[in-house]
């Protein structure tokens, strides 16, 4: 990232604009890819979500005077059915790393020693947001899963 802000400076742009473009066209593309899903998940939930999300997100714009952080913040209901979603159907559902030192790789059954430059390590985002060990009806949508309570699930949400 910083070389790209350095290449930027170079020629001519602004290091905050160059950051501010970068970021803009990554987020716009992750949205292209999770957006979608976000809308399968809330259109296929109901109506009574539906005017729940209404509810809460009119409640908090008008509390704060207007679409802000802080308005984000008192949504907790939009947080979570963001937060399921990205549990649901993770836009990035695949990742590869080759160890760079020794690690011992653990789950609910067994650990595996991972040595360093030995193995590629595979990760399948989809089947690890669904551990029924972690999260009860993993393989159902739930819009409160990380409201109140559920917010300390957040950690198992890569």
């Amino acid at each position: 990232m910083l070389d790209i802000l350095d290449e930027a400076e170079k020629l001519g742009v602004k290091r905050v604009e160059a950051c501010h473009n970068f970021v803009s066209i990554h987020m716009a593309r992750g949205l292209k890819v999770f957006y979608p899903s976000l809308i399968k998940c809330i259109g296929t939930s109901g109506p009574s979500l539906h005017t729940r999300l209404v509810k809460e997100i009119r409640t908090a714009v008008k509390e704060v005077g207007g679409v802000t952080i802080l308005a984000l913040e008192k949504m907790p209901l939009v947080k979570s059915v963001v937060y399921e979603t990205l549990r649901m159907d993770p836009p990035v559902p695949f990742q590869t790393v080759k160890a760079r030192k020794n690690i011992i790789i653990s789950n609910h059954d067994a650990s595996f020693l991972i040595n360093k430059d030995d193995q590629v390590i595979f990760g399948y985002q989809t089947l690890a947001m669904k551990d029924c060990h972690v999260f009860k009806n993993a393989e159902k949508f739930n819009p409160d899963r990380f409201v109140g309570d559920g917010e300390k699930l957040l950690k198992y949400v890569y």
